[in-house]
């Protein structure tokens, strides 16, 4: 089963992705070969998936078109991580990555005029953290990182801020937040809070940002920049139809999902499926 948006130009997208995988070394040894272009969604459908698990374990070198075209390495762990190939980016791939962010924080940014932001990060989200706050920013929310572990501490700045929306990359004891704040923003539902309005980003490292939900089960699918698919097992499979600097063909995710219309999925997410 599988969900998109015009055929056609869909088609199109995938093509452009085939093609793009091809020149790389990752995809170009893969056994079956895969096709240097497709014509029909049939054809797409008969490169068989690649588990997220094998494609997390290669070689950045391996997985772009071109190296020198790198201009960023982004997600959690910047590249340096020994279990994740890094995520690499030129400049198109990087406006469309931050429109997709822009677009599910709006969610969160109320209309209150003195909105403002508290984004609470681990050192190993540090670096997401600071994406965030810093989309924030751009978005007119004035925002603060903090990466403290010590829960009191925390606890008496985030009185003294008075967030209206906190962004949670950290474990927050619920009773602890402020009543300044409207809506909390949590990532592959790491928290789910009881009395307080919640959105929850729905990301895979390798892949991207790839949808949002307000209840922690109907999750809004990004089916702009992805094409969704469901795999015979019931698990997610996503092909990115933006980066073909790092192009990833129906990458089968951890996360088991249910199609619910065009543009809504319930997702049962893998625990640390990241």
């Amino acid at each position: 089963m599988t969900f998109s948006l015009d055929t056609s130009s869909l088609l199109h997208r995938l093509d452009s992705v085939v093609k793009a995988a091809a020149n790389t070394g990752y995809y170009d040894n893969s056994n079956p070969p895969i096709p240097h272009g497709i014509s029909s969604l049939d054809a797409f459908q008969t490169i068989p998936p690649t588990p997220i698990l094998e494609y997390r374990a290669q070689k950045l070198a391996d997985t772009v078109t071109d190296p020198s075209a790198i201009e960023w390495v982004v997600g959690p762990y910047l590249g340096q991580s020994p279990h994740n190939v890094p995520y690499a980016e030129d400049s198109s791939a990087a406006v469309t990555r931050n429109e997709l962010f822009r677009h599910a924080l709006s969610q969160a940014v109320t209309q209150n005029p003195n909105a403002s932001a508290a984004v609470v990060a681990t050192h190993q989200t540090r670096y997401f953290g600071a994406e965030m706050a810093s989309l924030l920013v751009r978005m007119g929310v004035p925002a603060h990182l903090f990466v403290d572990h010590n829960t009191v501490r925390l606890a008496t700045i985030l009185q003294a801020v008075e967030p209206s929306t906190l962004i949670v990359l950290d474990d927050v004891k619920e009773e602890l937040i402020p009543a300044s704040v409207e809506v909390c923003v949590t990532v592959r539902q790491s928290q789910i809070f009881a009395r307080r309005p919640q959105i929850d980003l729905y990301t895979v490292d390798e892949l991207g940002l790839l949808g949002y939900s307000t209840d922690c089960q109907t999750y809004h699918l990004n089916l702009v920049e992805f094409h969704f698919e469901r795999s015979e097992t019931g698990r997610l499979i996503v092909t990115p139809l933006y980066n073909l600097l790092q192009p990833k063909l129906r990458i089968e995710t951890l996360d088991e999902v249910r199609f619910k219309n065009q543009t809504q999925a319930i997702l049962t997410l893998f625990p640390h499926g990241r």
